[in-house]
């Protein structure tokens, strides 16, 4: 006890080695960074340090000095220690770098290698390889160095090993973590022999927690003596503790019987250093995964069948790479971190874009992502899964453009399936706001989709001629306000059964402070095919909200839904298409469109006007959110020929037309349209129907309406309709 053993500060001397740090003049105060070993030598207020790509050494078999720091104390040393017979420490065992010891510029030097053939180790002390401190100033710390410890008799080691990075006094500046390998015998069934080969091997990586803002421990196949496949029983990654797998120079597959990790940890496979990528694979029989993974997209993970994930920090599991073997993905209540697959990676051999499962879960307080191609709605992320589970509380969001095809998809009450918020972004989109300035302040117009947007108290928005998209097919973004917001994104959805009990939506975004002067973004779009559709939620593509801006900025329009039922109409809840409510009555956005078809049983039944067995329902409903312009066509919700199942459609039949409460929809196109309805409704009495009238008088054509039935509520014939 109290005995040491050390090759403390033997290593390498300021400014040399193969990941010397880097000296900084602070007017006539030279600071270093951290050196390298191990990991990234840590910063200084003057610059990054050399960064993780120098690192060096074997993990395996260590015998290579600590990097001196760009100012201060040596690195450590290189000690190698044979042991025929027993190690016991009951002191330290170390090979610390250098500090920063009195002077207040040193930055911290690496720790140095310790590789240790035992045939029995016990003991109770410490066995370290740190990297050196710096206290005081804005000089970096050390990386940690590199311990192997090879037992070929009893472990009973009780003791602690130590591979931290330097602290410093500043969370940016610390040295990222060293490593240890541990290679012992298995004794009994308890210790994990994933290779069966009678050895437990194991690779621990601990920054001991230390909020450190750039530290990162990097392997690659230099490290295991140019072994392109790795094999370990174990791997622990220790808190808040960052690690990254990677080579430019050859393929790397590493094969995991156990990952364990604090819920802060974070383990990279593959990255981005501005060099050629090569293939990481990591392949792991852990069944449930508590440290967030990030698989870049040379990066592949093989699990199990059936995974968990839970994690405390972000992301939880990131897919940019491939993902193979899994089939039932769950994430576990109360999740900080997401699980998210991107654009970019696949699920097994499926192309780019494509993943397959057969079960998803989403349990309360946790969240799965999906995003497709940003800006492009003609491309889509597809997830293909035969039952999909979000529990309360819980969100699975689809975000840009996102094909869902499923067998069940269930959403519990106050669970949320969601696009919002992930189309188009502000100024960007074909119904695109303006933004106007009102003194110094940005005010924006909203953001157009399946009606206009609203306008601002500087002029009316950019009218009709915005809307776009299908009443039919829809599958376009909303588009952003003139300031501040992201449209809708896009959802199409194929499901035998769809149950909703809580919210599936694709609403723009809008003002969220009132701190934040921003205009409303459009709605987006849900095209949902199911055979059969039930619940008591909401199905909703509204648009983006203004309702803390003094100056008066413009709400987004409503979206459009469709929604195809083959079999059994059984659903109770509300579908909800309206413009983004402003802080000013007369700038709310207008009205998107809700598109309804299925069987005609039941109480719509008597509403099949042309006897076919299918009701056809066409909804434009602004909740009683008037849109007011200068013109009475200024800011209606508008059909055109292009809103039609074609690129370019002239007829339109409807079973039931109906207009909400105050909402004002207008039919009209240059090329004229025609129009059979069946029956027209406004059950509030204050709807208005303009036939023609929405263009200016050089364009005007004739639009027709034939109505088969009796309508109740208000109609506005102009002079070019009939």
């Amino acid at each position: 006890y109290a005995g040491a053993y050390s090759a403390n500060q033997g290593g390498y001397p300021t400014l040399q080695g193969p990941g010397a740090g880097r000296r900084d003049m602070y007017y006539s105060t030279a600071y270093g960074t951290g050196g390298v070993h191990a990991g990234a030598g840590g910063a200084t207020s003057e610059g990054g340090s050399p960064g993780n790509a120098a690192s060096y050494g074997s993990i395996l078999r260590p015998a290579s000095y600590g990097s001196g720091a760009g100012s201060g104390l040596p690195g450590g040393g290189a000690l190698r220690l044979i042991v025929s017979q027993l190690l016991m420490v009951n002191g330290s065992l170390s090979s610390n770098g250098g500090g920063q010891g009195s002077s207040t510029s040193f930055g911290g030097a690496a720790g140095g290698s310790l590789w240790v053939d035992v045939v029995n180790l016990a003991g109770n002390g410490q066995i370290t390889a740190m990297g050196g401190d710096v206290t005081n100033g804005n000089s970096g710390g050390g990386s940690g160095g590199r311990v192997a410890m090879n037992v070929t008799g009893a472990y009973t080691w009780n003791g602690a090993y130590r591979l931290r990075g330097g602290l410093s006094s500043t969370a940016a500046y610390c040295g990222s973590s060293g490593t240890l390998y541990i290679e012992r015998p298995v004794v009994d069934a308890t210790t994990p022999d994933h290779n069966n080969n009678g050895r437990y091997e194991e690779l621990v990586i601990n920054n001991e927690g230390m909020v450190c803002t750039n530290c990162l421990t990097p392997i690659f196949a230099r490290n295991f003596d140019n072994q392109t496949t790795i094999n370990f029983d174990r791997v622990q990654l220790g808190d808040l503790t960052n690690v990254e797998i990677d080579d430019g120079n050859a393929n790397i597959t590493l094969q995991l019987g156990q990952l364990h990790g604090s819920p802060t940890s974070m383990l990279y496979l593959g990255g981005a250093r501005g060099r050629l990528l090569r293939s990481v694979s990591a392949i792991t029989a852990q069944k449930i995964l508590k440290t967030s993974i990030i698989v870049n997209s040379n990066g592949n993970l093989r699990a199990p069948s059936s995974i968990s994930v839970w994690s405390n920090r972000e992301p939880a599991l990131e897919i940019y790479g491939r993902i193979q073997g899994v089939r039932d993905i769950s994430v576990l209540p109360n999740s900080i971190g997401t699980v998210a697959f991107r654009a970019s990676g696949a699920s097994d051999l499926n192309p780019l874009g494509t993943y397959t499962l057969r079960n998803l879960t989403v349990s309360s307080r946790s969240r799965f992502v999906v995003t497709g191609p940003a800006g492009n709605p003609f491309l889509s992320t597809t997830l293909v899964v035969d039952d999909v589970k979000i529990d309360s509380n819980a969100f699975l969001l689809c975000q840009s453009s996102i094909l869902l095809n499923a067998t069940s998809i269930a959403v519990s009450y106050r669970g949320s399936l969601s696009g919002d918020a992930s189309g188009y972004y502000a100024t960007t989109g074909p119904g695109a706001g303006r933004t106007d300035m009102y003194y110094s302040t940005a005010l924006g117009t909203g953001g157009a989709h399946g009606g206009s947007g609203g306008a601002t108290n500087q002029g009316d928005s950019l009218g009709p001629s915005r809307i776009y998209g299908s009443i039919f097919r829809p599958f376009q973004f909303g588009s952003g306000g003139g300031s501040g917001s992201t449209g809708g994104g896009a959802l199409r959805l194929i499901a035998s059964t769809l149950d909703v009990n809580g919210t599936l939506s694709s609403n723009g975004g809008g003002q969220n402070s009132t701190a934040v002067s921003c205009s409303g973004s459009a709605g987006g779009s849900l095209w949902l095919e199911v055979s059969e559709l039930s619940g008591s939620g909401t199905i909703e593509a509204r648009g983006g909200d203004v309702l803390f801006d003094s100056q008066q900025s413009g709400g987004g329009s409503g979206g459009r839904i469709a929604v195809y039922v083959l079999s059994k109409y059984s659903y109770v809840g509300g579908f909800r298409v309206r413009g983004g409510a402003s802080s000013s009555a007369i700038y709310h956005g207008a009205a998107g469109t809700l598109y309804v078809e299925r069987p005609a049983a039941g109480p719509v039944a008597r509403l099949d006007s042309n006897m076919d067995g299918i009701y056809q329902l066409l909804v434009v409903d602004n909740e009683g959110l008037f849109v007011q312009g200068t013109t009475p066509a200024t800011c209606p919700t508008q059909i055109y020929a292009t809103a039609g199942i074609t690129s370019y459609q002239l007829s339109f039949y409807f079973d039931e037309l109906r207009i909400g409460d105050r909402t004002d929809l207008t039919l009209d196109d240059a090329s004229g349209l025609s129009f059979d309805i069946g029956t027209i409704t406004a059950p509030t009495f204050t709807g208005i129907l303009r036939i023609g009238g929405g263009l200016s008088s050089s364009n005007r054509t004739t639009v027709s309406v034939s109505l088969r039935n009796a309508t109740d509520g208000g109609i506005y014939v102009t002079t070019s309709g009939s």
